[in-house]
């Protein structure tokens, strides 16, 4: 639950006046919106993180947005709104980057292109190799591996165990 006593007088340094509830609106005009915003932002801020649920946070928030509104100022409620869908559009993308670098992470710990052929990991555990197998390349020794690497002429397998294991060329 929100406490409001933790809110700081913030319209008490533009109207000169306070109540219990953190402020008490004297005088309408556009320090208002000004003192709104800064309580919107004061709250998002104070609130992310700590016992406060979202809802409470976003609740209070709603309220500055309606205060604005109700007293004429739609243009500062949607500057607010809009500020708030680009922040939630901008941890969306944060997100989604993440997947992707988690995806290509594990796609480059399960594929590696060496200089003649290629190696993939199975679901399995298993190697797969493909291309030039001069050398042996491509023949990788039976058992599970949890990641591959092609080279020129020689490949290497990390086993589930932590022992590495090399095949090809000087293996």
């Amino acid at each position: 639950m929100i406490d409001f006593a933790d809110i700081p007088s913030l319209v008490s340094d533009d109207f000169g006046t306070s109540s219990t509830l953190g402020f008490q609106v004297v005088q309408i005009d556009v320090d208002l919106a000004y003192t709104i915003r800064k309580l919107h932002n004061y709250i998002k801020r104070r609130y992310r993180g700590s016992d406060c649920t979202r809802e409470d946070a976003d609740a209070v928030a709603a309220l500055c947005i309606h205060i604005l509104e109700f007293y004429g100022f739609s243009d500062a409620a949607e500057d607010i709104r809009e500020r708030e869908r680009l922040e939630q559009e901008q941890k969306r993308r944060e997100v989604e980057r993440k997947g992707r670098q988690r995806r290509a992470q594990e796609l480059s710990r399960r594929l590696s292109a060496g200089g003649y052929h290629s190696l993939g990991l199975r679901e399995d555990g298993t190697v797969v190799g493909w291309g030039s197998n001069s050398y042996g390349e491509c023949t990788a020794p039976a058992g599970k591996f949890v990641a591959v690497a092609a080279g020129r002429y020689r490949s290497l397998g990390l086993r589930e165990d932590g022992t590495v294991v090399g095949w090809g060329v000087a293996s």
